[in-house]
């Protein structure tokens, strides 16, 4: 990406991210779909996809809050709860890749810096996608 396109990214970044946070669909561990819904879900990835574009598309880390991850589908929380993670970047063909996750602790702890690091490593994996080639593949993006 140019400078020139970067540019026009940073500008429009606002009125892209409110185009594209409404037609999300998330994956869960199940492999079931299910696309983001909810008003404040919707709102928490217009924030991240802004912040994204304003830097050229880089991947975005936010952990979420209890509340704010409990209106994101296949996020709901179990017996013994982990952070959730939310991850956005720009994938090479234009399209926002998403990735929502809980991690599983390792002992009685999570390490921040590591479950950043997963969410960001499956981000740029869908980011790297040149495109949707089938619906097996439709995890994340919009």
């Amino acid at each position: 990406m140019n400078r020139r396109q970067r540019r026009a990214l940073r500008s429009r970044a606002a009125a892209i991210a409110r185009e594209v946070a409404v037609g999300v669909v998330i994956e869960g561990d199940d492999g079931g779909l299910a696309k983001v819904a909810h008003p404040r879900a919707i709102a928490i990835l217009r924030e991240e996809m802004v912040a994204s574009l304003q830097t050229g598309g880089a991947p975005v880390v936010r952990k979420l809050t209890e509340a704010e991850a409990a209106v994101f589908p296949h996020v709901a929380c179990g017996s013994a709860c982990t952070p959730a993670w939310l991850a956005v970047a720009l994938g090479c063909d234009g399209r926002m890749g998403v990735v929502v996750r809980r991690l599983r602790a390792i002992g009685d702890t999570t390490n921040d810096a590591a479950a950043a690091a997963v969410v960001i490593a499956e981000v740029a994996e869908l980011a790297a996608s040149p495109s949707i080639p089938g619906l097996d593949h439709v995890r994340g993006t919009a």
